[in-house]
């Protein structure tokens, strides 16, 4: 059995805790890091399949690739079903950037 020692447990707690306020950071310095520039479409398609995930996917694009991404998709259909709308983009993006970060590190 692997057994840490006090020092070695103190200093994971510090890189835990420094891993998780990253997105705090991130929403600090910059202005808007959870909404897309205006003129980009892909948010869009996006937000339709969170929203009414199997009317886009069945109907009105069966097609087309941004259905392919479901990693991104049900996660994100996930949150708009149980959150509201700004409160699942924010939870969706931060969760997404910290899951990205730990698996990083």
């Amino acid at each position: 059995m692997f057994l840490m020692s006090p020092r070695s447990s103190l200093r994971s707690t510090y890189y835990v805790v420094a891993i998780l306020l990253l997105p705090l950071v991130a929403l600090w310095r910059h202005d808007d890091p959870l909404f897309s520039p205006l003129w980009q479409s892909d948010p869009w398609f996006y937000l339709g399949y969170f929203r009414d995930l199997v009317n886009f996917k069945r109907d009105l694009f069966p097609g087309l690739y941004y259905g392919s991404r479901l990693s991104w998709i049900l996660p994100g259909w996930l949150a708009h079903r149980i959150l509201p709308p700004l409160f699942a983009n924010a939870v969706l993006h931060l969760g997404v950037h910290t899951v990205a970060t730990v698996s990083l590190f």
